[in-house]
């Protein structure tokens, strides 16, 4: 059987390695970005402690109890607040306290939700496993139709012959409109 990449889906999609049959997921174009935060949240990933505690806090952003922003500033993802206003004011405007300074990439889509709960499964899947966590943010091509045009991906791949040591996060969006 060919094996396909995981398509971009409006719930977090764990994957292990595993597809069924039925048309291709995606095609490109596509581009897949290792940005600012996905460089920090993979490097912080690699410290097992940081690790728990960032998981605890994500699980504290699903519970509404903190804002991810915050968590991300807490835990060194976002070093400076023209960084944190970038992610408020374009990926996650829930978290602004004036709405009319929003102007989200992606208006009326649940990019934190889905970025939370993507973060959640990769970060409890490698806690469990003492894996680390690669993160990416796949741009699409706006000839790209899916269900939902955000979604992310967890998967963890382990292979005999290729062991891989890491869980792969990836929050999938169609380019960004300002």
């Amino acid at each position: 059987m060919e094996e396909r990449p995981p398509r971009p889906v409006d719930s977090v999609l764990r994957s292990e390695g595993v597809y069924k049959e039925g048309p291709i997921f995606l095609r490109p174009p596509f581009t897949v970005r290792h940005g600012f935060v996905a460089q920090r949240i993979s490097r912080l990933s690699l410290d097992p402690e940081k690790s728990a505690l960032f998981l605890k806090d994500l699980e504290r952003v699903q519970d509404n109890e903190l804002g991810l922003v915050d968590v991300f500033y807490s835990m060194n993802v976002v070093e400076n607040i023209a960084e944190a206003n970038h992610l408020r004011e374009h990926w996650f405007p829930e978290e602004l306290k004036n709405p009319e300074e929003a102007r989200p990439y992606w208006p009326g889509q649940p990019v934190q939700k889905t970025m939370v709960n993507g973060l959640v499964e990769a970060f409890g899947i490698a806690t469990d496993l003492g894996f680390s966590v690669h993160m990416f943010w796949m741009v699409y091509g706006e000839e790209y139709n899916p269900v939902s045009p955000v979604g992310a991906v967890v998967d963890t791949r382990i292979t005999k012959n290729t062991p891989i040591h890491s869980v792969l996060f990836m929050i999938a969006t169609p380019p960004p409109h300002e």
